[in-house]
């Protein structure tokens, strides 16, 4: 529910992209694209897909979100929603640091 609310509420001239994670992590698209209605139906239908189950790997989600280059002139956020415990969250938290670079904290 929060992912389809986060994909209803892009605004014209966003661009965006969902990376699936468990025990693997797979994107929707190859690089982050428009809010345009062919690209939201898409992501619904990718949600609509989801099935919560495997583990709570997110470090190979966060290597796929920040090797997505950035949208020119765009403020880049990147949000993650799940349903299980993260057990290495300091190590997450200490790359994410690391590989912030000029973007906000």
């Amino acid at each position: 529910t929060a992912l389809r609310l986060g994909v209803d509420r892009l605004q014209p001239g966003d661009t965006f992209n969902i990376i699936r994670f468990s025990s693997d992590a797979t994107s929707l698209f190859a690089v982050s694209q428009p809010a345009v209605t062919i690209n939201r139906q898409a992501a619904t239908d990718f949600i609509d897909r989801l099935v919560a189950d495997g583990g709570t790997e997110m470090r190979g989600a966060l290597d796929m979100a920040f090797a997505l280059p950035p949208t020119r002139d765009a403020l880049r956020q990147i949000v993650f929603i799940t349903d299980g415990s993260v057990s290495n969250e300091a190590e997450l938290v200490k790359m994410i640091h690391h590989r912030l670079g000029g973007a906000r904290r």
